[in-house]
């Protein structure tokens, strides 16, 4: 996973206490918080994490993707792109594990 950043947030952040503030919420070091990369919210939990329908079409094929309302246009939009590349890259990867599962 890449970094996350976010933006426009004002936490108080007290060095010495090892914690911060944030919309009144005291965060100790250690916290688990998730950040919703949508809409920004930091949530004060481990947010379930599950991927993407178009992670899992690229690794398991078209039937993995079933519930997908616009699987079969995705799909020919896909094999359109591969046959019309000059360049076969298709990937985003932050780690050599995910350059892998890209090859």
């Amino acid at each position: 996973m890449g970094k996350t950043v976010v933006c426009g947030a004002e936490p108080q952040v007290d060095i010495e206490n090892k914690n911060n503030s944030l919309s009144g919420e005291v965060l100790n070091e250690g916290d688990v918080i998730s950040i919703d990369g949508t809409s920004g919210d930091v949530l004060l939990c481990e947010a379930p994490v599950a991927p993407s329908l178009v992670s899992r079409y690229f690794e398991e094929g078209l039937a993995a993707v079933e519930c997908f309302d616009d699987q079969s246009r995705f799909d020919q939009l896909v094999k359109h792109a591969d046959e019309v590349a000059k360049l076969k890259v298709r990937a985003n990867a932050d780690t050599e594990a995910d350059a892998n599962r890209a090859n």
